[in-house]
């Protein structure tokens, strides 16, 4: 049987045998590259690339990517696994696209043309066609059954698996372990040795502890931190799960088999703990000392005995060429990775900058991306039902970079209080103390909840005439005695007919007795309220705000004795000179309302009506400071896809933040934007009623908005 060292070598040869005379550099310095540079001596090549190591190997240079440009390379050929070119391409290519230099798999395939974002190749539109019923008609035509194990049975919410390797170098450093770049050593550690052998992970620490010089303690905290971190953001992938089961409620027998550094006996443990049972035993490459593609099929089927055999796996060189050429019949699936690279998200590679973003997106695909099958008859755009899902996967990434960003911003300004104002600020608020506690903030500003609302605000602080007529002349979609209930609290009892024939300013002056009355009367019971809190003129108070352009903010400073200063999710300017001369930090700004303007600025309604709380808007206080809300518009339905939305976001924002935040890495806005913008139509086929039929109720008069993004 060939095994796949030899295999690289003959595909090699039928590939680039006429480029002997080019100047070409190999990408990766594995034993298959130097299996290439064995059997082609005479090829001109000039030199190899890595992403960590330096020097030389195999008598080359190890080259930078400054010094390939230098010396006028022709191609740049990428020795991998066809899993592993895409992220070699997203990290190098950049570097390339406007030069003559051409990046080829082993292949021959112009990776600029295969990783195109502009188009879906006939391989990948294939896949759209694979769907769970086919795969059941495999499973039920076979005896002996195996399935891969990562990204396949279970997946990590990161994007690449080196990626848990960052997370493990960031809880080192708070516990004051540190080894100067543990992912790129943890990386050569292993492929040192799988030079040799194939290694289990007692036997990579070994040699990460020869090559860093760490203790045999501090080896054996960074083991342990390694295997805690997988199982932290290990999930299983629910179909394939599911599909075990049908298999064996079917009589198969199942086994499990994995190229995997992990030992059987952990293995287990994870599997256990996620609730994958029914498999018969685990073959793993580390136990037996050999891969998939050399010689573990060989000895699975040694110990196994049937009459036909049906693999099952995400790895297209592993789990299903190799899986063929040792006799086993083979069915691939993608993995949650390979499915965004040919899917309608696949352009945000483009904004990925660091560990935290890809995490960002790695859990977003972790729920998007978690069936197998959810391109099947699609364009490339997947498909989501659930209020739970379109929330975690779109409006949660958003706001928990928001969140990170508030708690920065509170603590920066060193303010000694920050008030959640009243309805937006009522999620927030719990999502800022639950990161506060995850993330032992202890010196932090006070937090309230306080209730306000631009009706209380505005009527309160009406002294004259003049604050009168600004109400006023806000548009306002009901009728002109409406108007006076809403802006003004008046009563049936005291609202005047109207009279066509004058306008509507002249009409609410003609309650101007009335008006200054109850303002007085509202603006005394709403100072009660606030003289609870027993703000002095020193304090130094933050107030957040979703989306405003600072109305309450503006009211509030006059009825407050402190400096206020605004947080806000998103402020957008119009032209007020005194909202424009206020204090305000924005997560999202910009300098005028009909100025085109980025995605969030086009459609922050939707993520506006999902962060409200469930009261409905205030209307006043009575004089034992009770509070008086409007009547509730929103229905039933309304109310319940609401509290799901709150579970998707709060469920997201802690498992980010708890597992896979860190803390010493940037976020780039771009990219949770980017993700957002993804709940469009041209990207998502959400197939949600609800989602269809949502409309945010100003609670000033202005009107209904549909928020559909």
């Amino acid at each position: 049987m060939i095994s796949e060292k030899d295999f690289v070598v003959k595909t090699f040869r039928e590939n680039f045998s006429d480029f002997k005379n080019r100047r070409i550099v190999l990408y990766g310095i594995g034993f298959h590259t130097q299996a290439i540079l064995s059997a082609f001596p005479d090829f001109n090549v000039i030199g190899l690339m890595d992403p960590v190591r330096t020097g030389d190997i195999y008598n080359k240079k190890i080259l930078t990517f400054e010094e390939a440009s230098e010396l006028d390379v022709e191609a740049i050929i990428v020795i991998a696994r066809s899993k592993s070119v895409k992220i070699i391409f997203n990290r190098i290519s950049n570097l390339y696209v406007d030069s003559n230099v051409i990046l080829y798999d082993v292949n021959k395939n112009n990776l600029f043309e295969l990783f195109d974002d502009q188009r879906i190749s006939d391989e990948n539109e294939l896949y759209f066609q694979v769907n769970e019923d086919s795969l059941k008609e495999e499973i039920l035509k076979h005896e002996a059954i195996s399935f891969d194990i990562f990204d396949t049975l279970m997946m990590r919410k990161v994007l690449y698996p080196q990626d848990v390797f960052d997370l493990v170098e960031g809880k080192a450093l708070q516990i004051g372990l540190s080894v100067q770049q543990f992912r790129q050593k943890r990386a050569e550690s292993e492929r040192s040795l799988l030079m040799r052998t194939n290694p289990n992970i007692y036997e990579i620490y070994e040699e990460l502890q020869d090559l860093t010089q760490i203790s045999s303690e501090e080896k054996e905290e960074l083991l342990a931190l390694e295997l805690a971190t997988e199982k932290e953001v290990l999930i299983k992938r629910e179909k394939m799960v599911e599909l075990l089961q049908y298999a064996v409620a079917h009589g198969k027998d199942v086994y499990l088999i994995s190229d995997m550094y992990l030992p059987k006996t952990i293995l287990l443990r994870y599997l256990s703990d996620l609730g994958i049972r029914g498999f018969k035993d685990v073959f793993v490459s580390c136990e037996y000392r050999t891969p998939k593609c050399d010689g573990l099929f060989d000895i699975f089927k040694d110990k196994v005995k049937a009459s036909s055999y049906l693999h099952i796996g995400d790895n297209y060189d592993a789990d299903y060429t190799f899986a063929k050429l040792h006799g086993l019949d083979s069915f691939h699936i993608k993995s949650s990775l390979e499915m965004l690279e040919i899917s309608s998200y696949r352009s945000i590679f483009k904004s990925l900058t660091s560990i935290n973003d890809r995490s960002l997106l790695g859990l977003q695909l972790s729920r998007v991306f978690n069936n197998p099958f959810a391109l099947y008859q699609s364009d490339g755009r997947p498909k989501l039902i659930s209020t739970y899902d379109v929330g975690y996967s779109f409006v949660a990434p958003i706001i928990t970079n928001f969140v990170l960003w508030l708690l920065k911003a509170s603590k920066e300004g060193n303010y000694d209080k920050i008030l959640f104002l009243a309805r937006d600020g009522y999620l927030i608020q719990k999502l800022y103390q639950q990161a506060t506690r995850i993330l032992n903030m202890e010196i932090m500003p006070e937090n309230e909840y306080f209730l306000t609302s631009r009706m209380i605000c505005a009527g309160s602080s009406i002294v004259s005439r003049e604050d009168i007529i600004e109400i006023a002349k806000i548009p306002f979609t009901d009728s002109p005695e409406e108007l006076l209930k809403t802006r003004f609290s008046l009563e049936n009892i005291e609202i005047l007919s109207y009279n066509p024939k004058i306008t509507v300013e002249e009409y609410v002056l003609m309650h101007e007795t009335t008006i200054l009355s109850r303002s007085s009367v509202l603006k005394e019971n709403y100072m009660k309220y606030i003289r609870q809190f027993n703000f002095s003129k020193e304090d130094k108070i933050a107030v957040f705000d979703f989306v405003s352009t600072g109305t309450c903010q503006m009211y509030l400073t006059d009825l407050l004795p402190c400096e206020l200063t605004g947080l806000y999710f998103l402020n957008y300017k119009i032209n007020n000179l005194k909202k424009n001369q206020l204090s305000i930090k924005a997560f999202y700004e910009n300098d005028f309302t009909y100025q085109t303007q980025s995605y969030i600025f086009e459609n922050y309604n939707f993520m506006e009506l999902v962060v409200t709380s469930f009261e409905p808007s205030l209307a006043s206080f009575d004089e034992d400071t009770n509070p008086i809300y409007r009547p509730e518009k929103r229905t039933e339905k309304e109310m319940k896809y609401l509290s799901e939305m709150h579970q998707a976001i709060t469920d997201f924002c802690c498992d980010y933040i708890l597992n896979v935040y860190q803390q010493s890495a940037p976020i780039n806005n771009m990219v949770s934007e980017v993700m957002y913008s993804f709940i469009q139509g041209k990207f998502t086929n959400i197939e949600n009623e609800s989602f269809y039929n949502m409309v945010l109720i100003d609670d000033f008069g202005v009107g209904e908005i549909e928020v559909v993004c």
